[in-house]
């Protein structure tokens, strides 16, 4: 986030909001409790508090891009594809079709709302996978992947580009679908 952007949207800049967390020791606190205070303080919208929470802990090394305040990181690609919601969510929570995109990958599922998300535990190594669907019109949807609790920065940035083939394979499948259908 540019101090640009954060100035225009909440009023001050990485400075202001560096001193004034530093001011209130918010380095010694969790996350939440950072972006509780921006948020019931300084009167900023949720997304905007965390926005800047995140900003804080990162100016005060108190995690990197993609670090959770728990150490472990955190993977996020999506892709818009040829698909709606409905197709989506099929192929995402039904084993036999999740199989022919995600081939190999063992999941335990957790919870899935029809049509929007469907959370899994990967149970090689028990982190957490959300997968989220949103509709951009007839026959058109967004796929997007959140991998957490990822040991290290180096296995994320592998997960980053594996998952972006992933996505890039489901695109191409759901391309031939698309096209055949519309013959």
């Amino acid at each position: 986030m540019s101090d640009e952007a954060l100035k225009v949207k909440s009023g001050r800049g990485w400075e202001k909001w560096v001193h004034s967390l530093d001011h209130v020791n918010a380095r010694a606190w969790p996350h939440r409790v950072i972006a509780r205070y921006v948020h019931e303080t300084y009167k900023q919208p949720s997304w905007w508090a965390q926005t800047i929470a995140v900003g804080y802990e990162r100016v005060r090394g108190l995690r990197e891009t993609g670090q959770r305040r728990d150490g472990r990181f955190v993977v996020n690609r999506s892709r818009t594809v040829e698909a709606g919601v409905g197709m989506l969510y099929r192929l995402v929570r039904e084993p036999r079709e999740r199989a022919k995109w995600l081939p190999g990958v063992r999941v335990a599922l957790r919870s899935a709302t029809v049509g929007k998300v469907v959370r899994f535990t990967l149970t090689e190594d028990g982190t957490s996978l959300e997968v989220r669907l949103e509709s951009k019109g007839r026959g058109r949807g967004v796929i997007a992947v959140q991998h957490e609790g990822i040991a290290t920065r180096e296995k994320a940035e592998l997960l980053r580009t594996w998952w972006g083939e992933v996505l890039d394979a489901l695109v191409l499948m759901l391309g031939a679908r698309w096209g055949a259908r519309r013959r």
